[in-house]
């Protein structure tokens, strides 16, 4: 008696627990369905080719921001200073597990390539091509960057890569092989191997010569105040593709 009775409560306290769930279920599909969703900011960009969530605008955060606030109100939740950046999430429709809405973010991203480019200069600093002063200056002034946003786009070779990068290995490619295109050294190797072994001697020595001429090219270039301008006109390329604000959609 007392096991069937302790069995009946257990069924019923499970039912209510079901309908509960079900009525909480349904309020928030009615409030789903009715709410807001939330408008591509103007002008921003994909991030990721194939990842339409996540954008990225050339405006600051404040204007970024207040696009959302009229159009949804204030922040649910904001946070940041700025040396760690700032966080906004604009809530569109309450959900299970996680709220829907908008999360605005600035001063955030993670550069590595203006790190790699500074490192560069440091070592024109040591050779005495430009001066400690100089340098403090070029930092100051692009420091920034390395928290910027950056599309991805496919490379050479088809890998999802920021275009940060790219025009970092641009750079990198004309002070490694003088003023000429970016090619693979090896690869350059085995076209005179090739020229060589058909018997076409003259285009091989030429072809080798012209190599030679490049590497001293990189070598002089390398160890000049031209090298110096070609990397501060890498950091102005790389801020002209530069992004202040990242948006992410989740809905």
């Amino acid at each position: 008696m007392k096991y069937s009775l302790l069995l009946n409560l257990k069924i019923e306290a499970m039912q209510l627990r079901i309908i509960k769930l079900t009525v909480l279920f349904l309020a928030i599909v009615t409030t789903a369905s009715s709410q807001k969703q939330p408008s591509t900011y103007p002008g921003s960009v994909f991030k990721y080719p194939n990842q339409k969530n996540t954008l990225l605008s050339m405006d600051s955060y404040e204007k970024v921001k207040s696009f959302y606030a009229d159009e949804v109100g204030p922040p649910r939740t904001e946070e940041g200073n700025p040396s760690s950046g700032y966080f906004a999430f604009f809530l569109y429709q309450k959900s299970l597990p996680d709220d829907l809405g908008v999360s605005v973010s600035s001063g955030r991203g993670r550069s590595n390539v203006i790190g790699d480019i500074f490192s560069r200069l440091k070592g024109f600093e040591v050779q005495g091509i430009i001066t400690n002063n100089q340098l403090i200056e070029i930092e100051r002034k692009y420091r920034y960057l390395r928290n910027c946003y950056f599309v991805y786009i496919e490379d050479e070779k088809g890998v999802l890569t920021s275009e940060d990068r790219l025009i970092f290995r641009k750079y990198e490619n004309t002070t490694g092989l003088g003023w000429s295109e970016p090619e693979n050294q090896n690869e350059i190797m085995q076209q005179i191997e090739a020229l060589m072994s058909a018997g076409r001697i003259s285009e091989g020595m030429e072809l080798a010569q012209k190599m030679k001429d490049d590497i001293e090219k990189g070598i002089e270039l390398r160890s000049s105040n031209e090298a110096v301008k070609m990397w501060t006109n890498c950091l102005d390329e790389i801020s002209a593709k530069a992004y202040r604000t990242m948006i992410i959609i989740s809905m």
